[in-house]
């Protein structure tokens, strides 16, 4: 995947990473890796994910990723061949 884009939705494929086939939304980019803060959707969320434990704080579902662990899909769909049967 090219690099991120602020407010671009993702799937994570890699499946090495907590995060594995949940969507979320790019929140914050960090230029110098070209990893991202990603907003984890909340019909996948899971707590034990969380950078930040205290779930007042906004960023409690935002997680680090790099282009090569997702793809961006569009709105909230999934393409058909990368759905978990």
């Amino acid at each position: 995947m090219k690099p991120f884009r602020g407010n671009q939705r993702v799937l994570v494929l890699d499946p090495e990473h907590g995060a594995h086939h949940m969507t979320g939304t790019v929140v914050r980019l960090r230029r110098s890796d070209n990893a991202a803060w990603v907003n984890i959707d909340d019909d996948c969320w899971r707590k034990e994910l969380a950078a930040f434990t205290d779930e007042s704080d906004p960023r409690h579902r935002h997680v680090l990723l790099y282009p090569e662990q997702c793809v961006s899909i569009v709105g909230a769909t999934i393409p058909a061949h990368l759905k978990t049967p």
